[in-house]
């Protein structure tokens, strides 16, 4: 019977103490993967803008994917990729940067938002430039910011215009003796337009009239 307890509570303390050296190791690891050294950009450096990744509203925080080498998990999400062009602009180091447009996986509004960014950007006067082999229409409507626009001459730039169709439904409301009562929070909302006018307000048509005047309405390129 002691023979039998001692090989028990040496196998449970053996156990126990690869349990507990498991344990640290892996906490060791995913410690190191989730802080990782900050790297050395020298004095000459290049913010690159890759328009093949998907910028989520937040970067995905996934220690465990990271330390395995997946890509994914190191891009960051929407609002840190604008806060660091805005950093980049005031960073004396970075010189420039460079647009990879071979394909825009972002919606039209977060690439509105890198589009923005990249305008504020170039009041600093440093250089931005793309490229792509095949630049789709996405990922040109974000480049074309750029002072040079490059593509493979063996490639093409899709360009065919951008439109936005919008149903009013005022004049059936009228005629059915339908009155929407519609509550705003805020000085101008447009979701609502389709239920109380029938066509398109100026608010609407001209969002960036308050920006750029009436008589532009486009964003410079």
């Amino acid at each position: 019977m002691k023979s039998f307890l001692k090989i028990f509570f040496a196998s449970l303390v053996a156990l126990i103490v690869f349990g507990a050296a498991v344990f640290f190791g892996i906490s060791i690891i995913i410690t190191s993967a989730a802080s990782p050294s900050k790297p050395d950009i020298g004095s000459n450096a290049v913010l690159v803008l890759d328009l093949n990744n998907s910028f989520n509203e937040q970067a995905k925080n996934d220690p465990v994917h990271n330390f395995f080498g997946d890509p994914s998990s190191d891009i960051p999400g929407l609002y840190d990729m604008v806060r660091l062009i805005n950093y980049a602009k005031k960073d004396s180091a970075i010189k420039g940067i460079y647009i990879k447009a071979g394909d825009n996986e972002n919606g039209y509004a977060a690439s509105e938002e890198l589009r923005q960014a990249l305008l504020d950007f170039k009041k600093s006067k440093k250089f931005v430039i793309a490229y792509g082999n095949v630049i789709p229409e996405r990922a040109y409507y974000v480049a074309m910011v750029a002072d040079k626009v490059y593509c493979n001459p063996a490639g093409g730039v899709e360009w065919d215009g951008f439109s936005a169709d919008f149903l009013f439904m005022k004049g059936l409301l009228d005629k059915l003796e339908i009155d929407p009562q519609v509550f705003y929070a805020g000085k101008f909302k447009s979701a609502t337009e389709p239920f109380r006018v029938s066509q398109m307000t100026d608010a609407n048509r001209f969002p960036a009239a308050g920006q750029y005047g009436r008589g532009n309405i486009s964003p410079p390129p």
